[in-house]
C-alpha cells in the first residue's frame, strides 16, 4: 500500500487508507504500507497509531523538505549572531525568502513535491516486493506522486495494481491555475496512470463515470468505494466520555469540522449567518460559530469584519474532532462550486452523519452529497443564497429551542458506509484483479481476457457481492 501520508502524519486525507490497512488485515490480506516519514505542510496525530494492528507492516521513507535543510543550515550563523539582533533579522528575512523560493520550485515539481520521494522509493520497494512474495500494489491519490510510484513498480514487476483516487486529479473543481504545458503533462501522466492501473477506485459513482468515460473500452474496471465510517471510533468515544452529548449547549452550537478554506466557504454561507444574526438579539447573544481545525489568517479577518462569532480550535486530534461533532447542535457542511464539483462526497460527512447531529449541507441537492443526505435523512439542504441560508438557520433555531432538532441517522442506514464493509469491497477487488492477473500472467500490462475464467469477468460483479454481503 503506497500512500505517502499516513500516521503518524494527521489529517482528514489519511483516514481511508489508514482503515483500509486496518480492516484488509481482519480480511486476511497481509498490508505492508510504504509512507513518508514527514509531509510538510501536514500535521502529526499521534493518536492515531493506537488503531493500526500490531500484524501491519509499516516502511518510511525521508521526504526532501528543502525549509527543514535551509532551517539547519541558518542556525549556527544565528547562534553566532544572537546578540547582534539587527543581523538576526536579516538572516531571518533571507532565510524565509529562500525558504519560499524552494518551496515554489518543489511545488513545481512533476508530478507534484513529493515526485523525489517516489524516485527513492522505487529502489526501495522493488526488491522488498520480491522478498514479500507481493499479489497486488495499491496506491492512492494524492499526491500523485503515489501512483508515479505504484506505475513504476506495476512496469518493472506486472504485479496487478489498484489505484484508488480519493479526488480527481485534472478533471478536479480545484485543479486550476495550472500552466498549459504543466496540464498537458499532468493530463498524459493520468491518461497512462489509468490505462495501465488493474483496478480504477472512485469515491462517488458520478467520478467513477467521469474517470470510466476517459477509458470506455475499459470500463469494467473502474469501481466505486465511497468513504466512509469508523463506527469503533464512536463506540470506544461512547465508552470512554459516556456524557459527551448529554451536556446540552448554552448556545447553539453551529460547527464545522476541517481545514477552513474560502473555495468550501462561499460568501453567500457566511452572509446568511450574519442575516440570521441580525435578525434579533437573541440569535446573536445565544450563537456560537466553532471550526474545529485551522482558519488561514485571511478568512479570520473577513469573518471578522462580518462580525460573526467565530471559535476556532486550531488542529485538533481525530478522537478529539469526533467529539466536537458530538457536542455539537448543527454541523455544516458545504458541496464545492466549478468543473465536476457535483461528484464530491466530503469524507467528513459520513462521521457528521454517524454522529447524530444534524447536518446543514450549502449546495445543490441534485449534487452527490445532496442525494446522500436526502437518502439517509441527516439534515436539511439549503442553496447557495444568504436569505436560504439564513432561514435555514431559522428554522433550525426554533427546533433547538424546543427541543426538537430532527432526529439521528439510523446506523442501519450508514452500514454500507462503514470501513468495514468498504474494506470488504476492496478486498474483492484485490482478490478480483489477482485472479485476473494469474489468468493473464505478469507480463501483460492492461489487457485483460474476456473469457467466463477471466478473474475480470468476475470483477464486474463484486459491487453487488458487496451489496449482499452488508
Amino acid at each position: 500500500m503506497i500512500a505517502c501520508a499516513f500516521p503518524p502524519t494527521g489529517g482528514a486525507g489519511v483516514q481511508r487508507t489508514m482503515k483500509f490497512a486496518k480492516y484488509l488485515v481482519r480480511e486476511g490480506w497481509r498490508p505492508i504500507v510504504f509512507a513518508a516519514d514527514y509531509v510538510p505542510q501536514l500535521p502529526l496525530d499521534d493518536t492515531l497509531l493506537a488503531d493500526l494492528p500490531s500484524e501491519l507492516e509499516h516502511h518510511t521513507l525521508n521526504t526532501w523538505d528543502p525549509t527543514r535543510r535551509i532551517e539547519r543550515f541558518f542556525s549556527p550563523v544565528k547562534a553566532r549572531l544572537a546578540d547582534q539582533s539587527f543581523l538576526v533579522s536579516k538572516v531571518d528575512g533571507l532565510e524565509w525568502r529562500l525558504g519560499r523560493f524552494a518551496q515554489w520550485i518543489l511545488s513545481r515539481g512533476i508530478p507534484d513535491g513529493q515526485v523525489f520521494w517516489a524516485i527513492r522509493g522505487y529502489r526501495r520497494l522493488r526488491g522488498m516486493l520480491d522478498k514479500r512474495n507481493a499479489e497486488a500494489i495499491y496506491s492512492t491519490f494524492s499526491p500523485a506522486s503515489n501512483h508515479l510510484l505504484a506505475w513504476m513498480l506495476k512496469r518493472s514487476t506486472g504485479l496487478p495494481w489498484v489505484a484508488d483516487f480519493r479526488d480527481l486529479w485534472t478533471d478536479d473543481c480545484r485543479y486550476v491555475g495550472r500552466w498549459w504545458l504543466r496540464r498537458r503533462v499532468d493530463r498524459r501522466l493520468e491518461d497512462v496512470f489509468l490505462r495501465d492501473a488493474d483496478v480504477v477506485i472512485a469515491t462517488s459513482d458520478e467520478q467513477r463515470d467521469i474517470l470510466a468515460a476517459r477509458r470506455p473500452e475499459e470500463a469494467h474496471k473502474f469501481h466505486t468505494i465511497t468513504n466512509g465510517v469508523d463506527f469503533e471510533d464512536f463506540d470506544r468515544l461512547g465508552a470512554d466520555t459516556p456524557d459527551v452529548q448529554s451536556r446540552p449547549n448554552e448556545k447553539f452550537t453551529l460547527t464545522y469540522v476541517g481545514q477552513f478554506r474560502e473555495s468550501q466557504i462561499t460568501h453567500e454561507c457566511f452572509e446568511g449567518i450574519r442575516r440570521f444574526l441580525d435578525h434579533s438579539a437573541e440569535h446573536r447573544r445565544r450563537f456560537e460559530f466553532r471550526v474545529v481545525g485551522q482558519v488561514s489568517a485571511r478568512l479570520r479577518l473577513r469573518i471578522s469584519e462580518m462580525g460573526l462569532p467565530l471559535t476556532s480550535t486550531g488542529y485538533v486530534s481525530h478522537d478529539e474532532a469526533l467529539r466536537q461533532m458530538l457536542r455539537a447542535d448543527l454541523l455544516l457542511l458545504s458541496s464545492l462550486t466549478g468543473v465536476n464539483a457535483s461528484a464530491v462526497i466530503p469524507g467528513k460527512a459520513f462521521e457528521y452523519f454517524a454522529s447524530g447531529k444534524p447536518v446543514l449541507l450549502i449546495g445543490e441537492e441534485g449534487s452527490s452529497i445532496g442525494r446522500l443526505l436526502a437518502q439517509l435523512r441527516g439534515g436539511i439542504c439549503a442553496p447557495r443564497d444568504p436569505d436560504a441560508v439564513a432561514f435555514a438557520l431559522a428554522r433550525l433555531w426554533r427546533a433547538w429551542q424546543a427541543g426538537e432538532m430532527p432526529g439521528e441517522c439510523d446506523r442501519s442506514q450508514l452500514t454500507p458506509y462503514g470501513r468495514e464493509a468498504l474494506t470488504r469491497r476492496l478486498r474483492l477487488l484485490l482478490d478480483w484483479a489477482v485472479d485476473g492477473h494469474t489468468a493473464y500472467g505478469r507480463t501483460e500490462c492492461g489487457k485483460p481476457l474476456k473469457g467466463p475464467e477471466s478473474g475480470w469477468a468476475r470483477c464486474a460483479e463484486a459491487d453487488s457481492a458487496v451489496e449482499v454481503m452488508t
